[in-house]
């Protein structure tokens, strides 16, 4: 017997098989030893409410067996049909690196509304016929949220195009405080940031035994820096610190850092990162400041300090032959 259920569960529900069925079995009274197989037909996010859910439809096998050639049949709507704003990562530059669900939201967009000093244009050519694509370089953000807003109330599709993951220095919570203030629909899509990016370094940030934190933080410019935070008091730690939106105030930061770190601790400038125009300059933190001046590095650098860069010292004991774990006795 085959049976189809529309469910409203959440995120972790419907990400684990197991916990599907254990929610089948709780709620709609089905015998574990009858559910021989499960599928999902459809699947959209409802973020209407502080909490997210998923709606599914799931077809659920009682007794049989899917009929050979059968195969999960998912569509990835990730957004309820209503209107709503989805703030989307669109990673660090190279339109491949946005991830599969941010690209379906841009396919799916009737505004698009991209951060145009910080995200190529490229990135919002998969948009559809007719819609509306506009960078919000020149715009401040009262005439940002009453775009959105517009579009919003004529039941259409926003997006809100963030470079890297818009919860790293996205200046997302303003734009949330103004949706929860008109009961907007929202939902969140991360992407990757452009520290993960750095993996063009091809360095490991972390050394066994002797880095295993990764601090990402920024240097003071026109908005300060909690005295608990600053630079100085970071570069105690000696970890791998990766410095956002601070190639303007570069002297600053080599000064603090130079406090703790020692003068030859290896740095790495890195210029849009997986752009086309993609620049990294290796050197010294005695350098830092003229690496960058010298090669005018502006606002889309990410600084990158300590030992780990280029480092091939130190071993995982993770493979080792004595390590057993759960996978491996």
């Amino acid at each position: 017997m085959i049976q189809e259920y529309q469910l409203r569960v959440l995120p972790e529900t419907a990400a684990n098989e197991q916990r599907l069925k254990e929610y089948l079995i709780q709620e709609k009274g089905l015998n574990i030893r009858d559910i021989t197989a499960t599928r999902i037909l459809k699947r959209s996010i409802d973020a209407r409410q502080r909490t997210i859910f998923v709606n599914l439809t799931v077809r659920v096998y009682l007794n049989e067996m899917p009929k050979e050639g059968e195969y999960r049949e998912t569509i990835y709507n990730n957004v309820s049909d209503k209107p709503q704003v989805v703030v989307v990562g669109a990673g660090p530059g190279d339109p491949d690196l946005i991830s599969i669900r941010g690209r379906q939201m841009l396919e799916k967009a009737d505004l698009i509304l991209y951060a145009g000093s910080l995200v190529p244009k490229e990135l919002t050519l998969c948009a559809k016929a007719g819609a509306t694509v506009r960078s919000s370089a020149d715009m401040n953000l009262e005439e940002q949220f009453a775009l959105m807003k517009e579009f919003y109330d004529k039941g259409l599709f926003v997006v809100r195009l963030h470079t890297g993951d818009p919860c790293i220095y996205g200046a997302i919570q303003e734009q949330m405080n103004y949706f929860d203030q008109y009961g907007m629909d929202y939902h969140i899509t991360p992407g990757i940031s452009s520290f993960q990016a750095a993996a063009a370094l091809y360095s490991q940030f972390t050394i066994p035994e002797k880095v295993q934190t990764i601090i990402l933080t920024r240097g003071e410019g026109r908005t300060p820096m909690p005295e608990k935070e600053q630079l100085h008091k970071l570069a105690q730690s000696q970890s791998t610190m990766c410095i956002f939106l601070s190639a303007g105030v570069v002297e600053k930061v080599q000064e603090e850092l130079s406090r703790h770190y020692a003068p030859t601790t290896p740095v790495a400038a890195c210029y849009k990162l997986t752009w086309k125009d993609e620049r990294i300059y290796r050197g010294q933190l005695k350098d830092l400041a003229k690496i960058v001046k010298e090669n005018h590095l502006t606002l889309t650098t990410l600084l990158v300090v300590g030992d780990a860069i280029d480092n091939r010292k130190g071993l995982s004991r993770l493979y080792a032959d004595e390590f057993k774990h759960l996978f491996r006795k």
